[in-house]
C-alpha cells in the first residue's frame, strides 16, 4: 500500500524531560509502502497519549527509546508508547485471529511472547507485529484503549502481582493525583484495599477528594517540609495498623523515608516513576528499618519488569480481569483533558506538563480532516 501519512519523528535528544523536549519533536508527511508481513497488520492509529516516560525517552534517558537503535538515526526514530488504532491490513498468516476495522490496542513494547520492541506508535499508520497489539472489547472507548497498558495495567499489576493487595490492606501513594494514581484510588475502592494518597500542591486535597472519592488526602510538599507531619499522620489514620506498601512516583527518597518505618515487616516501597528529577536519598532512621524489618525498595516498570517474564497464560488473566474492571466500573475510564493533532505536538507536550486534571491525547490529523 503506497500512501502519504503523518508522523512524528525526534528531531534530535532533547536536553531534560521538561518543555524543551517540544523543540525536539517534528510532525512530517511521510510516502511510503505500507505491506503487512504474513504476521503482521496494518493499523491506522485513532488517539494515543502522552506519558511521562514518552518525555524520558526523547531526553534520552530510557536507552532503548533514544539515539541510534538497528541503524536509525534520531530523525527516523518515532516516539509513543501506546496507543488505539483500527486494523487496515491483516498478514496472511493472521486470517483467522483479525479482520479489518477490528480496533486493537498498539504498544511499542510487546505485550505477549518473547521480549520484543517495535518502534513508536506517533504515526497515522503503522505496520506492528502481532505481538504488539491486544484486542480492544466492544463498549470501550478509544481513549480508555489508547492508555491500557500504562495506566489500568500497570496500576492493576502493582497492586495485586505485585504487593498482592487484598481487602482490608493499606496502601499509601505520592503523586496521587496523577492518571495512575487515580486509577489506584478507584479500583481500591472497588476492592476494599484503604489508601493514604499524597499530593504537592495544598489545593489538590479537596479537589482529589472531591473527583476521585478518596477518603484520605494529604498535602506532601516536594520541599519535604511536612514529611515529619505526614508520619504521624500516617499511623494515626491507619489506626497502629501497618502498611503493606507504597508507590513512589517521585523517587527522590523522601516518600521512602516517610513510609519505612511506616510499613509492615517484609513491606515494599514500589518506586515507578522519577518526578523528582533528581537522585534518591534516604534519611539513616529510615535506612535502618530495611535490615531491621526486611523491607524492600524495589523498582517496577512495566515493560522491563513484568513483561519480558510473565507466561502469556498470566498475562491473559490480567488483561481480562482489567478490561472486567473497566466494563464494570465507569470511574475506571482514565480521564481526558485534551486531544491535539500531530501538527500541534509541541502545544500538547507543553499541555501535558501543565498541573490539571485528565491526560493529554494525540491525534494524527485534525477532526475535520
Amino acid at each position: 500500500m503506497q500512501t502519504s501519512f503523518k508522523q512524528i519523528r525526534l528531531d534530535s535528544i532533547a536536553p531534560a524531560p521538561d518543555e524543551s523536549v517540544a523543540n525536539h519533536l517534528k510532525p512530517v508527511t511521510v510516502t511510503e509502502q505500507l505491506q503487512p508481513g504474513p504476521d503482521e497488520l496494518l493499523v491506522r492509529i485513532i488517539l494515543s497519549p502522552i506519558h511521562p516516560c514518552d518525555l524520558l525517552c526523547a531526553a534520552g534517558l530510557v536507552p532503548r527509546r533514544s539515539g541510534e537503535r538497528d541503524g536509525l538515526e534520531n530523525h527516523q526514530f518515532l516516539p509513543g508508547l501506546e496507543a488505539v488504532g483500527q486494523v487496515t491490513g491483516v498478514g496472511s498468516a493472521l486470517g483467522d485471529d483479525f479482520e479489518t476495522g477490528q480496533r486493537v490496542f498498539v504498544c511499542c513494547w510487546a505485550p505477549w511472547g518473547t521480549w520484543q520492541e517495535a518502534n513508536g506508535v506517533w504515526s497515522e499508520y503503522i505496520v506492528v507485529h502481532k505481538d504488539n497489539v491486544i484486542t480492544v472489547p466492544e463498549g470501550v472507548s478509544d481513549s480508555t484503549a489508547a492508555m491500557f497498558l500504562v495506566i489500568p495495567v500497570t496500576a492493576y499489576v502493582m497492586m495485586i502481582e505485585e504487593l498482592g493487595l487484598k481487602q482490608g490492606d493499606w496502601l499509601v501513594q505520592n503523586a496521587a493525583g496523577s492518571a495512575v494514581g487515580r486509577w489506584v484510588i478507584t479500583l481500591a475502592n472497588e476492592m476494599g484495599i484503604k489508601t493514604i494518597n499524597l499530593v504537592r500542591r495544598q489545593e489538590q486535597v479537596e479537589e482529589l477528594k472531591r473527583e476521585s472519592g478518596a477518603e484520605h488526602v494529604l498535602w506532601s510538599p516536594s520541599d519535604g517540609s511536612q514529611d515529619a507531619e505526614l508520619k504521624a499522620a500516617i499511623k494515626q489514620l491507619t489506626g497502629g495498623d501497618t502498611v503493606k506498601g507504597a508507590f513512589d512516583a517521585v523517587g527522590d527518597g523522601s516518600f521512602a523515608s516517610v513510609m519505612l518505618p511506616c510499613l509492615s515487616r517484609y513491606g515494599t516501597v514500589l518506586v515507578y516513576g522519577v518526578l523528582s528529577g533528581t537522585h534518591m536519598s534516604i534519611d539513616f532512621n529510615s535506612t535502618c528499618q530495611i535490615a531491621l524489618e526486611g523491607l524492600s525498595i524495589k523498582g517496577f516498570s512495566l515493560q522491563n519488569w513484568w513483561l519480558p517474564d510473565t507466561s502469556d497464560e498470566d498475562k491473559r488473566r490480567v488483561y481480562d480481569a482489567v478490561w472486567a474492571h473497566i466494563g464494570n466500573n465507569a470511574a475506571l475510564n482514565p480521564a481526558v483533558h485534551s486531544i491535539f493533532p500531530f501538527e500541534e505536538v509541541g502545544q500538547a507536550i507543553r499541555s501535558s506538563l501543565e498541573q490539571k486534571s485528565g491526560k493529554v491525547l494525540l491525534r494524527p490529523r485534525k477532526e475535520t480532516e
